[in-house]
Order: C-alpha cells, then structure tokens, then sequence
C-alpha cells in the first residue's frame, strides 16, 4: 500500500472505531429504557411488544478469586498461571 492508502485506512478504521462506541452508548441507553419498562410492568413476566419478547433474567457466574489463591497459596496458583500474548493494534 502506498503512504496515501495506509492513511485513507487508518482514518476509515478510527472513524468505524467512534461509530461502534456510539452504537455500544446508543444500545446501552435503549438497555436501560427497556429494563426500565419491565421494572414499571412488574419485572415478572416478559414484555410483549409486536415479534419482541423481551425478558431480563439473573444470571450467576462463579468465578475464582486469582488475587486471593496468589495470596493464599501461591505455589498452587502459580501451577495454573498460563501467560497469552497477543497483538493490539493502535492508531493514534
């Protein structure tokens, strides 16, 4: 690619960068509009709105504290510690 290409990328791919923050903001507060319609109608039973059903439920999620088993006993965490490298792009 030419030095007039690598820019023409690298501005294309910063502007779709902003796009996808906006629409991640924009989807966010669509989020909370809508959990706040089931909190309005009860929260219990799903709201009905043409094809959409839209329900929120809770869900668990066990995780291990690293921090703490590093602490605690540190050989063991050390015999599960994996190191993943990976590449990042910036454009600044």
């Amino acid at each position: 690619m030419t030095e007039k290409e690598i820019i023409r990328v690298a501005t294309e791919y910063k502007k779709n960068k902003r796009q996808i923050e906006a629409l991640e903001k924009a989807n966010e507060r669509i989020k909370a509009l809508l959990v706040d319609e089931l909190k309005e109608r009860g929260g219990d039973s799903p709201l009905v709105a043409g094809q959409y059903k839209i329900s929120q439920s809770a869900v668990k999620q066990q995780k291990i504290n690293a921090e703490r088993l590093r602490q605690e006993l540190p050989s063991v965490w050390a015999g599960f510690v994996v190191v993943s490298t990976y590449k990042r792009l910036n454009i600044n």
